[in-house]
């Protein structure tokens, strides 16, 4: 057995640049196939996550653009009846009473919406 180890080590001492080769060579195949790359998340910084949970992320970040920019949008619409509705008034000097209503409607309806899609934005936040 001493015999054996003598062999092996001496072996090792005559070729030591193939045996540290060897062991560098396999602990890059090991790291490169077992350790996946991360990045900080970008909704909590301090947690790392891969490509797949960055995907998620950004995709997430998107719908929530998204759902902004339809609300500035309704929010628009709404500004542009009011402002209708008092370019008529000045134009004509007449208060029209179903242009008002119907802009009152429309306001209620829109914010309506909007709450309610506020509201289940909440609900899936806090499910998911």
């Amino acid at each position: 057995m001493q015999n054996l180890i003598t062999k092996l080590l001496k072996s090792l001492n005559e070729n030591h640049a193939i045996a540290i080769g060897s062991v560098i060579v396999i602990v890059i195949c090991l790291y490169g196939y077992g350790c996946q790359s991360k990045v900080p998340s970008m909704l909590e910084p301090e947690l790392k996550v891969n490509r797949a949970e960055l995907e998620t992320e950004v995709e997430f970040l998107l719908s929530r653009a998204r759902n902004r920019l339809e609300e500035l949008d309704r929010q628009d619409q709404i500004k542009l009846l009011i402002f209708e509705q008092a370019a008529l008034f000045a134009q004509s000097g007449v208060i029209n009473p179903m242009g008002i209503l119907t802009t009152a409607v429309s306001v209620v309806a829109v914010g309506s919406a909007l709450d309610q899609r506020r509201k289940k934005k909440v609900l899936e936040e806090k499910l998911s």
